[in-house]
């Protein structure tokens, strides 16, 4: 490296630096002025807003791009994970394909509609146990009100749950 590159490299170096520590007077200074809201709620302009006053109203706000709705989902699928580990200790005997039927079936149910979860749980342990086989638990999935609300998704996962193999989706259409 010469003398000239040298410089432009220390230039640089120091830029950036300064640039790190205004990042981080501003930062904290909008912190501070905004605040932190876990949840998404009406700011005093009446926009909905979330976190540190992002705006992610439809009229005017900036929502979120993809990078951070992949960001918040790869959250999502961790906390889900966890979750169905500690209601289901027997998630790590199941291979990945099913692992992640459940996983998705926790997702999509949320905290309040688990009944067809608790009765698919059920009939899994019973294929753990020898004393049922992976179509009788396909068959317990699109038994319930659930599979009939998210129609494709149901079959797409029933189907999964059945042959333990990720397939293209044909039941899946823009309704579902």
């Amino acid at each position: 490296m010469n003398i000239k590159d040298a410089a432009n490299y220390y230039k640089s170096f120091l830029a950036q630096k300064e640039k790190e520590k205004r990042y981080a007077e501003l930062s904290n200074q909008l912190f501070r002025h905004e605040g932190y809201r876990r949840f998404a709620y009406k700011c005093t302009a009446n926009k909905l807003t979330i976190g540190i006053g992002r705006n992610i109203d439809q009229k005017g706000g900036t929502g979120i791009s993809k990078d951070e709705a992949e960001y918040l989902l790869r959250n999502d699928i961790e906390e889900k994970t966890e979750k169905l580990a500690q209601r289901f200790p027997r998630l790590n005997k199941l291979d990945n394909v099913r692992q992640d039927v459940l996983i998705n079936m926790v997702f999509n149910l949320g905290p309040n509609n688990q009944k067809t979860l608790k009765k698919t749980l059920e009939e899994v342990e019973k294929v753990l146990d020898n004393k049922s086989e992976w179509k009788k638990v396909s068959e317990v999935m699109l038994s319930g009100a659930w599979a009939k609300q998210v129609k494709g998704r149901a079959k797409e996962l029933a189907n999964q749950m059945k042959t333990g193999e990720y397939k293209n989706n044909k039941y899946l259409s823009k309704n579902t």
